[in-house]
């Protein structure tokens, strides 16, 4: 739409600044009244071009296979006529699926359990419109407390429909910096680390009072999922040190425990295939 090829270079510009540009389809048809185009003028193939277009233009502009995830417009999840919804809702998902490696709804109200995810439709914190920052903490103190992923969905920003205040947002990231045990990053990253972690096949093949030595495998699709992982790993009490290597070089690890015996936690690189752990100077 206009707005979008006006502005591309402030698009890409805001990707390279670490920002997560996503899908959202090229018009933003959905079922309320109110909005036009309206989704339930719409047919299979109408829908699938909405999204695959989008997700073309995205792609192309960023210049990267790194995939995208989905917002559906309104929080629909559907579109045609009320007789055709339900079997709508499946091709929609379909194309959803065949350009996104994953997708946020709306209306979940709670935390998310990245164990128990499902991808195409992980759900948000509420609603989020003229709430002040107080507010939106208290929306997140669940998550916190159960260790679980909160998705804060945010539609306008010191205007625009269902808004928040500029200073409101800017009061949040500046709790969530000052706090670096709560990891805050974009949606996709965290839906690649859950799965990463979900899905990295672990072995031990070696172990002995010096040392240990670890098979990995990463059977994600390495150029969408590249995120280090941080895996932790007890180690004989006896290590007051420890140094760490993934396929021969050199990796971040820190003792974190000692209460009944040694825990460390080792960054490792996505596509690592061999770790390896000893007591510092072995």
């Amino acid at each position: 739409m206009g707005p979008w090829e006006k502005r591309k270079s402030e698009w890409k510009q805001l990707a390279l600044e670490g920002h997560e540009l996503a899908n959202h389809t090229v018009h933003h048809p959905c079922l309320l009244p109110q909005i036009k185009p309206h989704s339930q003028d719409y047919t299979p193939a109408m829908m699938e071009a909405e999204i695959k277009d989008a997700a073309q233009q995205i792609t192309q502009l960023l210049n990267s296979r790194r995939g995208l995830t989905f917002a559906y417009p309104c929080g629909n999840m559907t579109f045609g006529k009320p007789q055709d919804e339900v079997a709508n809702a499946a091709s929609y998902l379909r194309y959803v699926s065949e350009n996104s490696f994953g997708a946020r709804g709306v209306g979940a109200g709670s935390p998310q359990n990245p164990d128990e995810l499902n991808v195409l439709d992980v759900g948000d914190l509420g609603s989020t419109a003229d709430k002040d920052s107080i507010a939106l903490l208290a929306m997140v103190q669940p998550a916190l407390h159960a260790g679980l992923w909160g998705v804060y969905c945010f539609h306008g920003v010191g205007g625009d429909w269902l808004s928040i205040t500029s200073e409101t947002l800017e009061e949040l990231a500046g709790y969530l910096e000052h706090h670096p045990e709560i990891w805050t990053a974009t949606f996709g990253d965290v839906l690649r680390y859950t799965q990463e972690r979900r899905a990295l096949s672990i072995q031990v093949t070696q172990s002995n009072a010096i040392s240990l030595a670890i098979a990995l495998q990463w059977p994600m699709n390495k150029q969408i999922y590249d995120l280090p992982l941080t895996l932790k790993v007890e180690v004989p009490a006896a290590w007051a040190e420890v140094t760490a290597t993934g396929d021969g070089n050199r990796l971040a690890a820190r003792i974190v425990d000692r209460v009944k015996g040694t825990t460390i936690l080792v960054d490792v690189p996505a596509q690592i295939q061999s770790l390896r752990i000893a007591s510092a100077g072995q």
